[in-house]
């Protein structure tokens, strides 16, 4: 239900001039020929890494396709042939700078179809809507995303062999979850090691090598496991001074998301221990902003003794790193276990886009930016009078925006807008951008102002706002832009405007 008439009017609005509007968003789905027996949404392995490459070469400036380590079977000799592990890097290489990543990673249980799948759909789509979409074009422009689709390509391949003989039961729960790792288990069904117990963060022995929770013979023992250590460490930075317990820097930038099948939870570290991390609240928080429009829901990892996760990838990038890290938790037990049901993967792909895009939107500052307002969308309307026309900025700030609500969410206290500098940027000048009625007394605002193009040169111009709590708090931003053409001495011009 809309709030207010106000809020119905701004969607009109939004449909009348084709701006960014609150919709469903996708990603093309793939050509029935390159998918798995069954299961018409997932394309194999070699599809993934061929469209993957491809999106690299269609988008030279914008994406490159990289090995970074080998599988544990290539990294045996004279054995069969094995993988690469490859990165899929977004960004706009023609900006340089230091830039904030949101690391996504896929695939380390082998069996986990949906993860690997939305993970190149999201690239497609950011790929898709660079140069179109306003806010994609930011993005992608200052920030980073860096895509391992597949971290267990050994395994991977051996599930989709077992798919197309019968072999695997119709949830992947009989499919190999782990590497192919055999040193361990002379049952070449049973061998291999659970990658993501490996990490060296907090790492212990485990079960015997031929069960299915098998950390390795030691932290970071498989190839597959030092591939991404080192990836990580090039591509994320160090806050974290101290120990496990130690504050990181409030500073930090970057995000780390394990995608993974299957229970319909957001989790967020620590997932080897029961007693709180230190930014406990803020990773809470964060968890609660990612699951908002998902079917999942913010939690710890509620493991008991010997049943916590240890040597986790998450955990690992945030006890070592500082870094936020979450494991989001594709789909219900009952939409498939391992195997989610195309149906279901693709009713939530516009739910899993959007979520994916907020957590983009949130790696300048991690630990902060969840808990304030967030703007969407944001909205430019054009008015004419006989003597002038002017343009308005109408948006809603929304600090309740969460999977799990706040009963006693904070108010909205401010916001602003600027233009091509995003506000938090040195040498942007911020303008007002208040209340629509005036006053700023509730969680939610409609927000409108008459816009200031003061100082613009004529042509395309990029347009922020940020939405702040009363201790300066900020959230997450939204972005359009507008073309303003050169004014005549005898009319009024109007903006050319592009969603």
């Amino acid at each position: 239900m809309f709030k207010s008439l106000k809020s119905l009017t701004a969607l009109m609005l939004c449909l009348t001039l084709w701006m960014a509007c609150p919709f469903p968003v996708s990603a093309l789905p793939p050509t029935p020929h390159s998918t798995l027996p069954d299961f018409p949404c997932y394309r194999s392995l070699n599809t993934l890494y061929a469209d993957a490459a491809a999106l690299a070469a269609a988008h030279p400036a914008l994406a490159t396709w990289t090995d970074i380590g080998d599988s544990w079977e290539k990294a045996q000799s004279g054995g069969a042939a094995g993988y690469d592990l490859f990165a899929l890097k977004l960004t706009n290489s023609a900006l340089t700078g230091q830039k904030p990543a949101l690391i996504l990673v896929s695939g380390t249980h082998a069996r986990d179809l949906a993860p690997v799948e939305l993970n190149l759909r999201f690239a497609e789509y950011l790929l898709a809507g660079y140069g179109t979409d306003p806010e994609l074009t930011w993005l992608l422009n200052q920030a980073e995303v860096h895509i391992i689709l597949s971290a267990n390509p050994d395994g991977r391949a051996v599930v989709e062999q077992q798919i197309a003989s019968g072999e695997a039961d119709e949830f992947g729960d009989a499919a190999r979850k782990k590497n192919l790792n055999d040193a361990a288990c002379s049952t070449h069904a049973l061998a291999g090691v659970d990658l993501d117990r490996n990490f060296p963060f907090q790492w212990q022995p485990g079960p015997t090598g031929c069960m299915n929770d098998y950390p390795g013979v030691a932290a970071a023992s498989e190839p597959e496991t030092s591939a991404l250590i080192a990836y990580l460490e090039n591509n994320l930075g160090d806050y974290r001074a101290g120990g496990p317990d130690q504050p990181a820097d409030t500073g930090a930038r970057g995000l780390l998301v394990h995608l993974q099948s299957y229970g319909n939870k957001v989790f967020y570290p620590y997932s080897y221990r029961a007693e709180p991390a230190p930014e406990d609240a803020a990773l809470h928080t964060l968890a609660n902003k990612f699951a908002f429009g998902t079917p999942a829901s913010p939690a710890k990892y509620s493991g008991t003794g010997a049943s916590f996760l240890r040597g986790s990838l998450s955990d690992f990038v945030y006890g070592e790193r500082g870094v936020p890290a979450l494991t989001y938790m594709l789909f219900a037990d009952i939409e498939g276990h391992y195997f989610t049901r195309c149906s279901v993967f693709n009713n939530f792909l516009s739910a899993n886009l959007k979520a994916l895009t907020r957590a983009l939107k949130s790696v300048w500052a991690p630990y902060t930016l969840p808990a304030g307002p967030e703007l969407t969308p944001l909205l430019i309307t054009v008015h004419s009078s006989a003597l002038e026309t002017w343009w308005e900025l109408w948006t809603t700030a929304d600090t309740n925006l969460l999977k799990d609500p706040n009963p006693d969410a904070p108010d909205t206290a401010s916001a602003v807008y600027s233009f091509d500098l995003p506000p938090w940027e040195p040498g942007a000048v911020l303008h007002s951008l208040p209340a629509q009625d005036g006053a700023f007394d509730s969680p939610w605002e409609q927000l409108r102002s008459r816009l200031d193009f003061t100082g613009l040169e004529p042509g395309w111009h990029q347009i922020f706002a940020q939405a702040y709590l009363a201790d300066g708090t900020p959230g997450l931003a939204s972005a359009n832009r507008v073309f303003v053409p050169e004014p005549t001495p005898f009319s009024s011009f109007l903006p050319i405007l592009l969603r």
